[in-house]
């Protein structure tokens, strides 16, 4: 997003603040860290797909939608990195709202960047939050724009690497969350997040069982997972989302707000493509010297070669004009390609070719 440059930004200067090693929070990680490890490539591949959800109110109206896409992509340097951008919007009683994330992220899921961008309309009042996140080689680097009314602020926030481990992103949640759908890992652990105020914050993610949904008249099993974040300077937040076992959202509710998201349709279960092992063939020495027949028979067609190769010669005398012609030329010229010069010079003795001009010069 181009959002991300602000240092031409006009706008008065906001927060500046530096979160250092102590400010770390105690997060039990250590579950999550042994369930990243396992994950392999394929195990990614599979959770890579587009979902797609409306948003309703308590009267069921659609009031907005909900897309999230997550792919493989090739960074300058050559590594494959997970990209995962979504997108949300929805007008209710009077208030319209817009988020959109960016990010990249790496197989262990480390955010490398992410940008998200809120805009809210409200009453004729608009106001628009742009953060963007970037790691760096000590830490995190976060800058944070925020538009109201036609008046910007700036904000700069740094966090050391050792405050923020096991740190999760918005983008890394939308993957972490396939991927504990689709292995199964039921097991509640913490992790690290941010708040919406850019303070270091507690993520606790805890299992909520399997339920069934109806969806177009068919009935369909889901898992549930509870998102909580537990701020220190704000209201706890939490979210609860179900997915398909394929790692496809179905559905998924912020306590205490009146917006539902939930698909309209039910999403074509993902099936990754499977390729059968190529086989460790061994390559069989074949020593056909040592085979008395065979031996007998490519002497035998060696000497039949030689032979036919002989008759012709003293049936074709002019063959040996032929070649003393082209050696005279040979030494004339003294071509730097002697290969190219004997295919041109030979041209001359076919049927479908005319002399060349450097042969009708040779015979003049």
């Amino acid at each position: 997003m181009s959002e991300c440059n602000f240092r031409d930004s006009p706008g008065t200067q906001g927060i500046s603040r530096y979160f250092t090693d102590a400010e770390k929070k105690s997060a039990s990680s250590y579950k999550l860290i042994s369930f990243l490890s396992s994950i392999s490539n394929d195990d990614f591949a599979s959770v890579l797909f587009e979902d797609s959800l409306d948003c309703f109110e308590t009267t069921d109206n659609v009031i907005g939608s909900y897309e999230c896409k997550a792919y493989f992509e090739t960074d300058p340097r050559g590594s494959e990195l997970i990209h995962v951008t979504a997108s949300s919007h929805a007008n209710t009683e009077g208030l319209q709202y817009h988020i959109q994330l960016d990010a990249l992220l790496t197989k262990k899921l480390e955010t490398m960047s992410q940008t998200q961008k809120e805009t809210t309309v409200f009453n004729g009042r608009s106001s628009t939050k742009v953060t963007c996140l970037n790691k760096i080689t000590n830490g995190y680097d976060v800058k944070r724009e925020i538009t109201e009314n036609n008046g910007k602020s700036h904000d700069k926030f740094f966090y050391t690497n050792e405050c923020l481990e096991g740190f999760i992103s918005e983008g890394a949640n939308l993957i972490l969350q396939r991927l504990m759908t689709c292995k199964e890992f039921l097991s509640p652990f913490e992790a690290v997040g941010l708040d919406s105020d850019c303070v270091p914050c507690l993520l606790t993610y805890v299992d909520l069982g399997d339920r069934n949904i109806f969806l177009k008249g068919e009935e369909i099993n889901v898992s549930g997972i509870e998102r909580r974040l537990q701020s220190s300077t704000t209201l706890p937040t939490s979210w609860q989302m179900y997915f398909m076992n394929d790692g496809h959202l179905v559905l998924r509710m912020q306590v205490g707000s009146p917006v539902t998201m939930k698909v309209s349709e039910i999403p074509k279960r993902f099936v990754q493509d499977q390729y059968l092992r190529k086989p460790d063939l061994t390559a069989n020495t074949f020593e056909w010297q040592e085979d008395m027949e065979l031996s007998s028979r490519f002497l035998s067609r060696k000497d039949a070669i030689k032979a036919d190769h002989f008759q012709y010669l003293r049936n074709n005398p002019v063959v040996n004009d032929m070649l003393s012609d082209f050696l005279q030329a040979l030494l004339m010229h003294k071509p730097e390609n002697a290969v190219e010069f004997a295919i041109e010079y030979f041209k001359n003795t076919s049927l479908y070719s005319l002399p060349t001009r450097l042969f009708l010069s040779t015979n003049s």
